[in-house]
């Protein structure tokens, strides 16, 4: 019953590129379809999985979720959306306190997302975000001052500005590419097999107390303003090093054998993030494990593929045969993860 759903969601967001896109919501009360994303998470009820089809989907206020659900676009990569689409959003993501236990993959934002409104409901917890293209995320309702949020996994996504902490407990940030800096936390972070790419002076704003693991560190050699009792262990370093007193250990620097095509401070799709064949980084992380996106217990995913099955070609007749029917040709790829 399962697969013939997804079947029917691909199907869907394949006729969504000759009609109108839907909005398709499956849980405990059954399929339903809607029309535009706001109309769809009205309706949507705690445990819902939202599948969004691809192109621009806009809410100028933003989209605030006030229910646990779990809701997944086609993708972001240009590569991996040929067949449906890339799906944008266009504002910023809230997640309230009844939100608790979301998961958001496989969208490019254009905006933040953000933990809350206001302070009275910014206490989410156990929220993943994966898979996405975002500006920013920040961990309270405006990414300053602390809020109740815990329990936040953020893994294979881009970030191309900044992740603001805003204090609060057990953040795992995981093989993410993220161009930004790391703001306003003070314990309970991991940072483990991500690439920054700094194009901002301070890598570490106002950050204590963290734990920092494989990764790959591009850049100035500007690093740390205002933190201090960060932990820092098998990281790779473009430049010199740059920690100071800061704990360290297992620690390469002045490493430039690194990314097969990387260059600059932002993120593209061009680039190829992947190591080099003789690059130090490989095997020196932790455990022995790569450094970078692509290392780690589970490495970055390729083109950041959500979980669903995943449409990879399409034929879409432009009319019908002599019996009225049109023949559609859907090739759907189920993912492992």
């Amino acid at each position: 019953m399962r697969k013939l759903l997804l079947f029917a969601i691909g199907f869907c967001a394949v006729l969504s590129a000759r009609s109108q896109s839907v909005i398709t919501l499956d849980g405990p009360s059954g399929t339903r379809v809607y029309t535009t994303l706001d109309t769809a998470i009205i309706y949507a009820q705690d445990g819902d999985y939202v599948y969004l089809p691809g192109g621009v989907i806009s809410i100028p206020g933003g989209l605030i979720i006030q229910k646990r659900l779990t809701i997944i676009g086609a993708g972001h990569y240009p590569d991996s959306t040929q067949a449906t689409g890339q799906t944008a959003f266009t504002g910023s993501i809230y997640f309230t306190t009844p939100s608790s236990g979301s998961m958001l993959q496989g969208i490019y934002i254009n905006g933040s997302i953000l933990i809350g409104t206001s302070p009275a409901n910014s206490g989410a917890s156990n929220i993943l975000i994966s898979r996405c293209n975002v500006f920013s995320i920040n961990l309270s309702y405006n990414g300053t001052e602390p809020g109740g949020a815990q329990n936040i996994f953020i893994k294979d996504n881009v970030i191309r500005s900044s992740i603001a902490f805003a204090y609060i407990q057990n953040v795992t940030v995981e093989n993410n590419i993220i161009a930004g800096a790391l703001q306003n936390g003070n314990g309970m972070i991991t940072i483990r097999n991500n690439i920054f790419l700094r194009n901002e002076p301070n890598l570490l704003s106002y950050l204590s107390s963290t734990s920092w693991e494989n990764n790959i560190i591009t850049g100035s050699s500007a690093f740390m303003y205002g933190g201090s009792g960060n932990l820092f262990y098998n990281n790779i370093f473009k430049e010199g090093d740059p920690l100071g007193v800061e704990f360290s250990s297992g620690n390469q620097f002045n490493v430039t054998d690194l990314c097969v095509n990387q260059s600059g401070t932002t993120f593209a799709y061009t680039q190829n993030y992947h190591l080099t064949a003789s690059s130090p980084a490989r095997a020196a992380g932790l455990a022995g494990t790569d450094c970078g996106v692509y290392g780690g217990a589970n490495p970055y995913k390729e083109g950041a593929v959500p979980v669903n099955p995943h449409i990879q070609s399409k034929l879409l007749p432009t009319q019908t045969d002599a019996q009225g029917k049109i023949n559609v040709q859907v090739k759907v790829a189920a993912q492992n993860q």
